[in-house]
């Protein structure tokens, strides 16, 4: 049986005459009767028969409507998260060669698909069904784009507007439906296992952006997972309004980055960018993304966000070096400098880091930031004298000795001016 997958999925475009009896040999694999093994070695042959086969084929529609079946029967079984799994993959492999029976009766079995895969992520025993469902969500979402021809054929067979509108507007909503909500419901939920899938089902969907637009379609990837965020920001702050509190993420991946404001999800998202975007693209693609999230920085108020948003900032100032556009330079100063006044712990740390960041890769504004900085030291230090001048009553000294300066002595005012300064300068060189 792996024999003949290895077969179909190195030679598949020569056996295409044989694939009818294939998927016969693996529907039959699957009988009740056989072992998980059997059936796991069944549902692989399935799906590389479905890969393997043009969607323009004869025999496309029979050979996919059979790997529906095993894909339905299994997807719902839980006595074996493996051929859950195997069954997931079934349904990859038919998204990957187009899905055109997914697309027919008006996309009633992509919903379908959509449903039980998500319905999945939540049931599931085990973490590689999890990531295998994940994953199927992703080769959904990817199949649900325009440029998919399965997709443009189902478009074109319907000949009544309104399900041809139905159809279009089922294809258009997939992205969000397979990859957005998913990762929403779980961020809001707490749940650890399902945003670790989801990063991994975004991680999925970028590999299969078109290359000829990779650049600015990861950099869209990126600021779209980032402001996912909000929305997942959003929920959870409906959710303790009606008095149902989130829950807690305190042991959860991602605690150090927010502090209990959805740090798994936040996690997730940076993840998904340093690993699935960063690393992908070109230099030109890093500066213009660098631009993109200080935008969304500047833009953002939930903290989640704006840590993702910065941290992504920290690293992409990081892997360029020296910056010499000034437009990205001024904008990453602009959203840093604004966040570090934040409420959240968390953003001001972020943003200081950025600022570090950022100076290292601009020398001349390492400079102005210093010199900006003692500036508003010595703002702060004169305000401060101008509040404590009213308490500060001259008192008659005794005795005819001195106390030294900043000796703690009671008899003493205030310290020295240049002791004040002194210290001030050295506060904020170390929150520097």
């Amino acid at each position: 049986m792996d024999v003949l997958s290895h077969l179909t999925s190195s030679l598949g475009k020569y056996l295409a005459s044989s694939t009818v009896e294939s998927m016969t040999i693996a529907a039959k694999a699957t009988d009740k009767s056989s072992s998980n093994r059997m059936k796991a070695a069944g549902l692989r042959l399935a799906a590389c028969v479905v890969e393997a086969l043009p969607y323009l084929d004869r025999n496309t529609p029979a050979v996919q409507a059979e790997a529906w079946k095993l894909f339905e029967r299994h997807v719902k079984d839980r006595s074996s998260d493996e051929l859950r799994a195997a069954g997931a993959a079934v349904l990859s492999a038919m998204c990957h060669a187009g899905g055109s029976f997914l697309w027919s009766s008006t996309g009633y079995y992509a919903e379908e698909a959509l449903r039980l895969s998500v319905a999945g992520l939540d049931d599931a025993a085990s973490q590689s069904t999890r990531e295998a469902l994940a994953a199927a969500l992703a080769d959904l979402a990817a199949c649900a784009k325009p440029s998919n021809p399965a997709l443009a054929a189902a478009l074109d067979a319907e000949k009544k507007p309104a399900k041809r509108q139905q159809l279009e507007k089922l294809a258009s909503g997939m992205f969000e439906a397979a990859l957005v909500q998913p990762f929403v419901d779980a961020a809001v939920q707490g749940d650890k296992d399902v945003l670790t899938a989801s990063a991994l089902s975004w991680s999925a969907y970028a590999a299969a952006v078109d290359p000829a637009n990779a650049a600015d379609g990861l950099v869209d990837l990126a600021v779209k997972a980032v402001e996912m965020l909000e929305t997942a920001h959003k929920a959870a702050a409906e959710l303790i309004a009606k008095g149902q509190p989130a829950a807690s993420d305190q042991h959860n991946i991602g605690a150090c980055l927010a502090g209990g404001e959805l740090p798994a999800a936040s996690a997730a998202v940076i993840y998904f960018i340093r690993v699935s975007v960063i690393r992908h693209l070109p230099e030109p693609g890093q500066r213009k993304l660098l631009a993109a999230l200080a935008r969304a920085t500047s833009h953002a108020i939930a903290s989640p966000v704006i840590v993702a948003a910065l941290e992504g900032c920290g690293v992409l100032l990081e892997i360029l070096g020296e910056v010499h556009d000034e437009a990205a330079i001024k904008a990453v100063e602009n959203a840093a400098m604004s966040k570090l006044s934040a409420s959240s712990t968390a953003v001001r740390h972020q943003a200081a880091a950025v600022l570090a960041a950022l100076a290292l890769s601009s020398p001349p504004l390492l400079a102005r930031l210093f010199g900006e900085c003692l500036e508003g030291v010595e703002t702060f230090c004169q305000q401060l004298m101008l509040l404590a001048a009213p308490y500060n009553k001259p008192r008659s000294v005794s005795v005819t000795s001195t106390p030294a300066a900043g000796s703690g002595h009671p008899g003493m005012a205030r310290t020295s001016p240049g002791a004040s300064w002194s210290s001030a300068q050295h506060g904020q060189w170390c929150m520097l």
